[in-house]
Parts: C-alpha cells; structure tokens; sequence
C-alpha cells in the first residue's frame, strides 16, 4: 500500500467522521425528558398533532430512538408537553422574583404581563391540538413536569399563586379597601377577562380555519392584546391594573368611593 493511499485513506475516514451527528451525550432520564419537551413545545405549537417524532428528535438534538428510551410514544409526548404547559411552577417563581420596593402600580402591571403571557401560551397550545374545554383532568391530577420530578396538585398551584400575588401586594394592604387576599383574586381574574376574549376570538378563527389556520391564528392573536371582539380591544396590562386599582370613574365624580363622606 502506497504512502499516497495511506494518506488519502486517512482523509476519507476523517471526513466521514466530521459528517456523522454527534452522538448525544448521556443524560438522566428526568433531564432527556425535560430537553424533549423543550424541543418539542415550539413545534407542536406550529404544527400540532402533526409533529412527527423525527422532527422532535432533530429539534433536540438526538437519535430518533433516543426519544423511546423516556417516552412510550409521540402521544406520551404531546401529553408531557400539554402538562408541562399548565404546570404553574415557574409562574409562581416569576411573580415571586417581582421587586416588592417597586411603586404598587409597576408591580401588578409586571404581575399582569407574566399571568397573561402563560395565559396566551397554553391557549396558543390549546388551539394547535385542537384541544376544546379545559385540560383533561387525569393530566391536571397526574401531570409530570418536564424534569420528571414532583409537581404540586394543580389546585394547590393556583392557591399558591394567589398567595404569591397577595404577598405582592401586602406591602401597600393600608393602601387599598380590600385585604391584599381579595385584591389577588381580582388581579387574576380580570387579567383572565381582559384577554380570554382575545383568545376566544383566535380559537374560533383558528377552528374556522382548520389545523394550518389555527396555528397562525394562535400565533397572530393568543397573545395579542390588540385584538378586537364584540367587548372592544382587549385590555393591556396597564389598563388591567388601572382598573383594579382606580376603577374607572373620575376622582371627582360624586360617587366615587376615594371622595371624604360630607
């Protein structure tokens, strides 16, 4: 064998190598269930169902065969997707991160972008499947977060978050009429009002539209807060925490309840 094709050899083994994907690295069941998810989220938000598991693979950087080492199917997938969209775990960590010597007025308008954000997110999810009422209860009672690890009872999540909106607000209680609890609760529920309607509305263009439309118009109008509907332009945070904390009469209207009883 000559020198030449000892070397040429060498160069075409050496190519072959640089061309081959790089082999993932091992990774503990939890953590490859938690890259899956990540990878998958975005494209089973533009493609829904239709997300094939090669696409999974290729968007996580892994063996196609790899995904079945932590997931029995694309089905178990798409559900630890779903789960990991309701779960409230970093929402309450978001809300809770929020700088409490901020002004009251700055801290909810923050509060009311992470809440309608997440709300966005599972609806913009929600019309991808194709998904018609709220979670299935079997997911909301037995959901896994992407790491594999323990989740809180989802009615527990939502009594949490609410503390967490409540400790939010306490430092201003001698502010306000309510106990900082009952201003929690009107935080979420109008932020939940101001947009659903929003949502409502890109649902139903997005059914009309068919599994392609819905993706778009999920992406079009889930988490715009321009959107329009037969209640007006959705509200945008601010307005949301304008209302809550001034209503929407004027200082100097006769019946508003800031006025001194003459």
């Amino acid at each position: 064998m000559s020198e030449r094709s000892l070397m040429y050899g060498d160069a075409v083994t050496s190519s072959r190598a640089e061309s081959r994907p790089a082999r993932a690295s091992a990774l503990p069941p939890d953590e490859r269930r938690r890259s899956i998810v990540r990878a998958a989220l975005p494209l089973v938000r533009a493609k829904g169902a239709d997300v094939t598991t090669r696409e999974i693979a290729e968007a996580a950087g892994i063996a196609e065969g790899t995904i079945f080492r932590v997931f029995a199917d694309k089905q178990e997938i798409l559900d630890a997707v779903v789960a990991d969209a309701f779960d409230l775990t970093a929402t309450i960590a978001e809300v809770g991160s929020i700088d409490t010597a901020l002004p009251l007025r700055e801290r909810l308008i923050a509060c009311v972008e992470i809440l309608a954000a997440r709300l966005a997110s599972v609806v913009d999810l929600m019309i991808a499947l194709r998904m018609r009422g709220p979670v299935p209860q079997s997911l909301r009672d037995e959901q896994k977060p992407a790491s594999g690890g323990h989740v809180m009872d989802f009615h527990a999540a939502q009594l949490a978050l609410l503390v967490t909106i409540e400790e939010l607000i306490a430092p201003d209680a001698a502010r306000l009429r309510v106990d900082p609890a009952r201003a929690a609760g009107l935080v979420r529920m109008l932020t939940f009002a101001g947009s659903h309607h929003a949502a409502h509305h890109a649902a139903h263009r997005g059914e009309r539209a068919g599994a392609d439309g819905a993706a778009s118009a999920a992406s079009a109008d889930g988490a715009d807060t321009t959107a329009h509907s037969a209640f007006g332009p959705a509200l945008t945070p601010a307005e949301t925490v304008d209302v809550i904390l001034y209503g929407i009469a004027l200082p100097d209207c006769p019946d508003h309840p800031h006025l001194p009883v003459k």
